[in-house]
């Protein structure tokens, strides 16, 4: 999967990112698994557009979600091709 990580950067394939901020978190699948960064620090990943959609979470809440969420977004699953962070 690596491998077609990097291909699709040296071809310059307009590879994006997507993840989602939550307060000053932001969460993202990455070939790392599901990550939790300060807003805009993932790794290999730059920001280049920002949709603000707000919604009232508890910090439970948050949690649950993300545990379901590692259970289908795996580091062995990430495939930029068809399982990624869009």
């Amino acid at each position: 999967h690596a491998f077609n990580y990097s291909l699709g950067k040296m071809l310059s394939l307009g590879i994006h990112h997507s993840g989602i901020q939550i307060g000053r978190r932001e969460f993202a699948f990455t070939l790392e698994g599901i990550v939790v960064t300060e807003p805009h620090k993932i790794p290999r990943c730059k920001l280049t557009h920002r949709i603000l959609i707000t919604r009232d979470a508890t910090h439970d809440q948050v949690q649950n979600a993300l545990r379901e969420l590692q259970k289908t977004f795996k580091p062995d699953n990430y495939d930029p091709l068809h399982l990624n962070c869009n």
